[in-house]
């Protein structure tokens, strides 16, 4: 049941992710064309989509450490 609750929270976070990440796509790669080369800039917007993942993950799961979760 734990489990299933974990994956369930982690299936929700890649998907707010997802769409945060696609939200500011636009605004990033504007900024990115601007300050550097357009090859590289495609680079840059890929790591910085990664980081976003990363980052939302990560806080995240500290969020999940402070809460109790449901016992079985």
């Amino acid at each position: 049941m734990i489990i299933m609750l974990l994956a369930i929270i982690f299936c929700i976070s890649v998907v707010v992710c997802f769409i945060i990440a696609r939200i500011f796509k636009a605004p990033l790669e504007s900024i990115l064309h601007r300050l550097i080369l357009e090859d590289i800039g495609q680079a840059w917007l890929k790591y910085l989509q990664f980081a976003i993942y990363v980052v939302w993950d990560i806080q995240w799961g500290k969020y999940l450490e402070h809460r109790e979760l449901p016992d079985s």
